[in-house]
């Protein structure tokens, strides 16, 4: 009995703690993830942005952090980007609407990744 009560044990140990992301690699993750977006609006719109609030996935579920952010100086101006933390490539982003209008795109801009005026709050 004690046995079978100690393999449960390891094992929900491996579960809950082996498959999690520590702090410290959290915190790595977020600064990566946050420079690549403030560098993607910087490139792509001339534009300084600010993330506010991170969710990390684990592994195990997804490898994606989602970061949601406004335009620097305009809290109201909403901003959402997704990326995969295994490659640091933008997954996904929505703007607030009227984005397109306000921040056009400067020439040769990477718009793919944006699906613009769908972040409402």
């Amino acid at each position: 009995m004690k046995r079978k009560l100690m393999i449960c044990f390891l094992i929900l140990s491996v579960i809950f703690v082996g498959c999690g992301i520590s702090k410290s690699d959290e915190s790595k993750i977020i600064e990566q993830a946050k420079q690549i977006g403030i560098e993607y609006f910087k490139k792509n719109y001339n534009i300084d942005v600010v993330f506010t609030e991170f969710d990390v996935m684990p592994r195990y579920v997804s490898s994606r952090v989602s970061m949601y952010g406004h335009v620097q100086g305009a809290e109201d101006e909403t901003i959402f980007l997704m990326i995969d933390y295994r490659t640091y490539k933008i997954v996904q982003g929505f703007t607030f609407e009227g984005f397109a209008e306000k921040y056009p795109m400067i020439e040769g801009g990477d718009a793919a990744l944006i699906l613009k005026d769908k972040h409402k709050d």
